[in-house]
């Protein structure tokens, strides 16, 4: 892995914190399986080498002092400069072990979750099931019974100086920390967006959970997807959001998509 740091506005220190969006790389980079990784923190780094080879690994290790350039591609071809790199590298030990992604609070990963029972008898993977109903506009009648999904988006922006991502650092522009898709709901909470269905009519067949689909490269494997901008809140003008499943120069937000599973029967 390569990590980068620019020099601050006044010439006293180095932090990664002053790389600039779109011109500089990104904070930690490295190249695993054929692909180029870039990543805003060291963690998110790993997250992605960890979905391309699985494995225990051991501590990182400097392999060697900080070269200095004018820009990335001329590193290495001063004594100083304004900008910096230094590489890191750890060892892949062990057998591979398969990492499933953690519940959060109530919520289960796609992975844990049990498989639903269809009318007719049969059972299908939560996942499977999703992605009739995203194909279906949401409602999808199997049998006599019909199936729905409600969803919401958990939304996050970075903030430079180690702070990360998080959602207390959403712009007042921004969606809220959980919206709908194009921001026109927004709120503090997941059921703020997306209230729980009446328990008399419907029935939870499938509990909050996160959609992941790294197969598609549209999120990474905890789901995320990293954009320069969120959708705006009803009353400001939208921006046009490009989003990738992995981090990218100047993606300084990043969102994924909680969805549950209703049930209920017909006639």
């Amino acid at each position: 892995a390569r990590e980068y740091e620019r020099r601050s506005p006044n010439g006293a220190s180095f932090s990664g914190a002053y790389l600039v969006p779109g011109a500089d790389p990104l904070p930690f980079t490295a190249r695993e399986a054929g692909e180029d990784l870039a990543a805003w923190t060291r963690e998110d780094l790993e997250a992605r080498l960890e979905q391309l080879r699985p494995g225990r690994r051991g501590a990182w290790r400097s392999e060697g002092d900080w070269a200095y350039g004018a820009d990335a591609a001329g590193v290495g071809a001063m004594d100083e400069g304004p900008l910096r790199r230094r590489t890191w590298a750890r060892d892949v030990i062990g057998e591979p072990m398969r990492a499933t992604p953690a519940a959060k609070g109530r919520a289960l990963a796609p992975e844990v979750l049990a498989p639903v029972a269809l009318p007719d008898g049969s059972t299908l993977a939560p996942a499977a099931l999703r992605g009739l109903l995203l194909s279906q506009g949401g409602v999808l009648e199997l049998g006599h019974t019909l199936y729905a999904c409600d969803e919401a988006l958990e939304n996050e922006r970075w903030l430079p100086g180690g702070a990360g991502f998080k959602s207390s650092h959403l712009l007042p522009t921004d969606a809220g920390p959980w919206s709908s898709e194009d921001g026109s709901l927004s709120g503090p909470t997941i059921d703020a967006v997306a209230p729980p269905r009446d328990g008399g009519a419907w029935s939870e067949v499938a509990p909050w959970h996160v959609h992941v689909d790294v197969s598609s490269g549209s999120t990474d494997r905890r789901g995320w997807c990293y954009a320069r901008a969120l959708p705006r809140p009803l009353g400001h003008s939208a921006d046009d959001v490009e989003i990738s499943g992995s981090p990218f120069a100047g993606a300084v937000a990043r969102r994924r998509r909680w969805l549950r599973v209703y049930a209920r029967p017909l006639g």
